[in-house]
This record gives structure tokens, C-alpha cells and sequence, in this order.
């Protein structure tokens, strides 16, 4: 579908509900929304993040400051204002979104806003699409309202709304159309833009917000999506957006249109009346020009210079106090104290829904994973064929192991490899594979769908059947092409460790990139850390006995100790090594080589195996742990 067959914008003046729909007690026709004396205050982080959370590096900034405005129901509304103003952090003040100090109120239609009443009431339309690309827009749309609408929802009601948005947001063309990536093209950028709103539109909001929904479309395409929001919002909703320098068209599509900057309002109101107030107080607008542009300029802060900063800030300032002295500003004060007074004893007309459960939850999440790796081909080969590629190179290598003194040093090479490349596969797949699922985690986290337990669970789930096939391939052809020990039992040991390992090298990967949102660091310090454990404390390259006190320690908490002792002793404890006349010979058994390398290494074996497993259990959680502790990014 071309940008050019944009919606047609009669399609969203319709009455939205179905079977499993939010319930009001209100009629929408009086609603609005007010925001009273709102103040915003973040704790601004200096350095990376590890300071704030561990040595308190912070400073205090002023986001927002006592602002009053107020939204009503049936009108579209746009905040503009330099990078900076406190666009986007409006709208995360009046979702109730925040992490810093909210000061002031905001009431829909009289009653308080919590977190409860705008998940309910609201939707949040983030800057970014976040969608998986080898979905198609109806799968998308049909995996997210099993997680948004309520549990009782039936699957016919859940393909009726989701067919609803798809007419009304002009989709219909590319409902089975796959939506797409940097990589694999899919639908345009316009297209993915209005997937993400019908996304917010199944919950069928009475608020829409929307941050920069314009950003990165033609300036055709803007004026449509724009012009459809604005029909929207005429047929019975709030809605408000944030959008950068709008053109003079789309300007006018607007029903009301503030100016923020530095966090404070120099103008709210219509746009017609744009004009006429700030030529009123001595800043015209030139002919021909667009006045919203004019006017952002005017109200931005210039910091070329010194000069120009403090030239730009007394101009600003005086734009603020104007404002403030506004019959507009006294007007929304009267009204706030008003909404404070009636919001004291009145009672909400929205209650919490109930949710989907925990087996749909999982469901959902499991099905979706799959179907997009399933449409990738190459990463879904990836996944099952990497890991045993590597045996290819092993092999050539090492060929096949014999029974003399050489090869010891031989065995030594390739239960090291053994022990090492399981992580260091499983971080190459999880760095390929997750980040697109973990960020489309952080919208529906933010939408408060799931929880990271539901994530990781989910994703487990999905990756389970690739690592125990993968680690079976890889086993099975170093084990036996390589001659390693002939032995069902300990063949099988070997096949329980080996997957052991790549389930931990995911999860360890998987708690890197909770840890670190630049999946290209996580990349680099998961594989350092797995790197120099393995050299250290596989015991491959030099024994305990013979390593640092400090790096003792290290080896006696690190995984990689328990997993090697096991294969060790598995390859070396029946084995027979020959040697030749009058030259040393170092070990002429493999009892002997366990003697220096792994001592008491038969009787650790049911000890081994209970500490790896509980080594994977711990780092599932703390997989989990560090999702929670870094928390969801800002996302705009």
C-alpha cells in the first residue's frame, strides 16, 4: 500500500467497543482533562548509571514547572518547543510515568490521574515503532490484544477489534503483509507508524497520547496520519501529541496548540488566536512566513554564544511571565482550583480490569517468538546449525585422538573448546536474536502487559528445544569423530554438560543486555567475562594447585571449574596411554593426569553436576534481577 492511499479520514468517526472493553461510568461527551500547577523534577544522572545507583552522582533538574492546562474531549491538541523543553515529559507526567518528583495534579474529567485510572483510561504511543519485523501487521495486532484486553475476551471478539483498527487505520491493503526491518523491507515507515497506534487503539483509550508521532515520515504522509489523529479525536476523544515544527497545514489541523520551553508555557490556546497574541506583545509574525516556526524561535534558548544565551533567556522569560499574566492562565487557575475541590469526594468511574492470565501471557509470548524467528530462515538455521558448524573446525584441528603422550596435550585442546565455545555460541545467537524481543519488551513493560518474569520464562521456553538439539549435534559429532572416550554413560555426560553451559551462556548474555541497553557493550563485556573465565578456571591450562592465591578464589566460584572437572574425568579416568622407550613419560594413565589436574575428581561428579545446575537456576534469576535493576529506558 502506497502512502498516497492514507486513510480515509470518515473511517474513525465510529463508536469502539467490544466484548471485553474498558468500563466507564462516564459519559465521554463531558470529559477532559486538566492539568493543575504541574512541576517535574529528575534526578539528573552525571557519568554512567552504575554511579547514581551506587555512589548517589546525581543533581536535581527541573523538567516542568507550574503549569496549568487543560484538554478537552472531541479536540486534538499539539505541544511543540525546542529539544529539551519538556515535550516528552509532559506526557510522561500525565501517563503517570515518571521516575523523578511530580509536584501539581493532573484530573480526568475531576478525578485524581494514578497509575490505575490512565492504564484504564490512557494509551502511550511511543516515539520509536517497536515491532518485530518478520510479523505480519494482523499477527502483531492479534498477539498484543491477548495481552491488553481482558482475559475473558473471546478469540472472535479479539478478531473483530483487531479488524476494526485495521479499517480504520487505513491497514486493510497490508493486514498479511509482513511489517519489516532495516534489513528485510516490509511496509513503509508510514504504515508501521499507524500499526503502532492501532497497537493503543485496541484498548479502545478515552486519551491518546502520542510522542513525535510524525517523526521520520514525508511531509505528505505526516499531514494525513495528523489529519486521521484529528477525526479521531472528533469523534469523542482526548488526544495529544507532541510533534516537532509542524508545517503550516498541519498547524492548522490542531484544535489547541502549546509552546513549552525550558519547562515553563509561553502560550496555550488556538492556533488562529497564535498570532494575534504574540504580535500583541511585540513579536509579529513576517508575511508568508509559517508562525509556529516563528514562534518555537522565538521561545527557544540560544546558546551559541554567552551573548546570545543570555540575550535568548531574557526574551524567553519575559514570554513566561506574559503568559502567566494571561486571562487564558487565570482562567485554567480558577480551574484548578476547582478540580481540586470536586476531586476530593468524588469516587472513580474506571475500575482495574481484569488481565489475561498466566498461561495466555505465555502462550502469546511463546507463539510470537516462535513465528518470527520461524520466518527468518537464517537465523532460525543459525540457531540450530551454528554451534555444530564449529565442530567442523575442531575436528580438522585435532582429528582424530590417539593414546600416546601427544595426545594428552591433544585431549587438554579439545575439552578446553569443549568447555568455552558453549557460551561464546549461545552469545553470539542471544546478540542476534533478543534485542528486538527485549525492546519490544520495554513497550509492552511500559504498557504494564508483563512483567520480566513473563519475558524470561516465555523466552526460555522458546529457546530450550534449539540449545538441546544444537548441543545434542555438537556432542554427538566431536564425541564420536573425534574418538574421545567410547561410552554411552559418559557420552551422555557429556551431551547434559555441554547444554548445561550454552543454557548458562544465554542466560548470562540475556542478563548483559539487561544490564547494558547498547547491545554492542553487552556484546564485548559478556565476552570478555566469559573469556577469562574459562582460561582461568577450566583447569585445562594450568592447574589449581599452580594459579595465584587471588585467582584461586576466583576458580572455586567460577562455573567453568565444575563443568571441566566432570568431562575430565569422564575422558581420562580408563585411559591408557602408551610411551616411548628411553623419553620421559608423564602420565601413563589418565588416573595419573587426574591426580595433578583434578584430584578427587570421581568422587565430585554428582557434586559437579549439582552445583552447574544450580549455577544455570542462579543466573536465570539474576537475568531476571538485572532487568529490574537497570529498569526500562526512557524509550523516546
Amino acid at each position: 500500500m502506497e502512502d498516497s492511499d492514507l486513510l480515509n479520514s470518515t473511517s474513525f468517526i465510529r463508536n469502539y467497543g467490544v466484548n471485553g472493553s474498558l468500563q466507564s461510568v462516564r459519559s465521554s461527551s463531558s470529559s477532559s482533562l486538566d492539568v493543575c500547577n504541574l512541576g517535574y523534577e529528575v534526578n539528573e544522572i552525571s557519568g554512567p548509571w552504575w554511579k547514581a545507583k551506587c555512589f548517589k552522582a546525581t543533581r536535581k533538574k527541573v523538567v516542568l514547572r507550574s503549569l496549568n492546562m487543560k484538554f478537552a474531549n472531541g479536540q486534538i491538541a499539539a505541544i511543540v518547543g525546542s529539544s529539551g523543553s519538556g515535550k516528552t515529559s509532559l506526557l510522561d507526567v500525565i501517563s503517570c510515568r515518571t521516575d523523578g518528583r511530580v509536584s501539581g495534579s493532573v484530573y480526568f474529567s475531576g478525578e485524581l490521574c494514578t497509575g490505575t485510572l490512565m492504564k484504564s483510561a490512557a494509551s502511550y504511543v511511543m516515539q520509536a515503532d517497536r515491532l518485530l519485523p518478520h510479523l505480519k501487521v494482523r499477527e502483531c495486532l492479534t498477539y498484543t490484544a491477548y495481552l491488553k484486553l481482558p482475559g475473558n475476551t473471546t478469540a472472535s471478539a479479539i478478531d473483530k477489534k483487531v479488524q476494526q483498527v485495521i479499517n480504520d487505520l487505513g491497514l486493510k491493503n497490508v493486514a498479511d503483509s509482513v511489517i519489516g526491518g532495516s534489513v528485510d523491507r516490509g511496509i513503509s515507515g508510514g504504515e508501521r507508524r499507524r500499526v503502532t497506534i492501532a497497537i493503543q487503539l485496541l484498548q479502545d483509550p478515552d486519551i491518546l497520547l502520542l510522542d513525535e508521532p510524525t517523526t521520520g515520515l514525508d511531509s505528505f504522509t505526516a499531514k494525513y496520519l495528523v489529519t486521521s489523529l484529528r477525526d479521531l479525536a472528533h469523534s469523542g476523544k482526548i488526544i495529544i501529541m507532541t510533534i516537532h515544527q509542524p508545517r503550516s497545514d498541519i498547524f492548522k489541523l490542531f484544535d489547541q496548540v502549546a509552546i513549552l520551553s525550558q519547562g515553563e508555557l509561553t502560550y496555550s490556546g488556538k492556533p488562529e488566536d497564535i498570532v494575534p497574541y504574540f504580535t500583541n506583545i511585540n513579536f509579529p509574525c513576517p508575511r508568508y512566513a509559517n508562525p509556529i516556526d516563528i514562534y518555537i524561535d522565538v521561545s527557544s534558548i540560544n546558546r551559541k554564544s554567552p551573548e546570545l544565551e543570555l540575550s535568548s533567556t531574557e526574551r524567553v522569560n519575559r514570554l513566561v511571565r506574559h503568559y502567566k499574566d494571561s486571562f487564558t492562565n487565570r482562567q485554567l487557575l480558577e480551574n484548578s482550583t476547582l478540580c481540586l475541590s470536586q476531586a476530593k469526594n468524588k469516587q472513580s468511574g474506571y475500575f482495574p480490569k481484569r488481565g489475561p492470565g498466566v498461561f495466555r501471557i505465555l502462550l502469546t509470548l511463546l507463539s510470537r517468538f516462535n513465528i518470527n524467528l520461524w520466518r527468518d530462515k537464517r537465523t532460525f538455521l543459525s540457531r540450530i546449525f551454528l554451534f555444530p558448524f564449529y565442530v567442523f573446525f575442531i575436528c580438522i584441528f585435532l582429528g582424530r585422538l590417539g593414546y600416546n603422550q601427544q595426545s594428552i596435550q591433544d585431549r587438554l585442546g579439545l575439552l578446553y573448546q569443549a568447555v568455552s565455545s558453549p557460551p561464546f555460541i549461545a552469545l553470539i545467537n542471544v546478540m542476534e536474536v533478543v534485542p528486538p524481543l527485549r525492546d519490544l519488551y520495554y513497550r509492552e513493560a511500559r504498557d504494564g502487559l508483563y512483567s520480566i518474569v513473563y519475558f524470561i520464562i516465555a523466552y526460555t521456553l522458546h529457546a530450550l528445544p534449539f540449545m538441546i538439539v544444537s548441543s545434542a549435534i555438537f556432542s554427538s559429532a566431536l564425541y564420536w569423530i573425534c574418538n574421545m572416550y567410547n561410552d554411552i554413560n559418559t557420552f551422555g555426560m557429556f551431551v547434559a554438560v555441554i547444554t548445561i553451559l550454552y543454557f548458562t551462556g544465554e542466560m548470562v548474555s540475556i542478563m548483559g543486555l539487561g544490564l547494558c541497553h547498547n547491545a554492542l557493550i553487552a556484546n564485548s563485556l559478556i565476552g570478555e567475562c566469559i573469556s577469562m573465565s574459562c582460561l582461568i578456571s577450566s583447569g585445562f591450562i594450568r592447574t589449581f594447585d599452580s594459579l595465584p592465591y587471588v585467582l584461586q578464589w576466583i576458580v572455586r566460584i567460577s562455573m567453568p571449574r565444575y563443568a571441566a572437572e566432570i568431562i575430565g574425568n569422564n575422558e581420562f579416568q580408563h585411559l591408557n596411554f602408551t610411551c616411548v622407550p628411553n623419553e620421559p613419560c608423564g602420565y601413563p594413565t589418565g588416573e595419573a593426569f587426574l591426580d595433578d589436574f583434578f584430584p578427587n575428581a570421581q568422587g565430585h561428579v554428582a557434586r559437579n553436576f549439582e552445583i552447574i545446575v544450580g549455577y544455570l537456576g542462579g543466573f536465570i534469576l539474576l537475568s531476571m534481577l538485572a532487568f529490574k535493576v537497570r529498569g526500562i529506558p526512557n524509550l523516546q
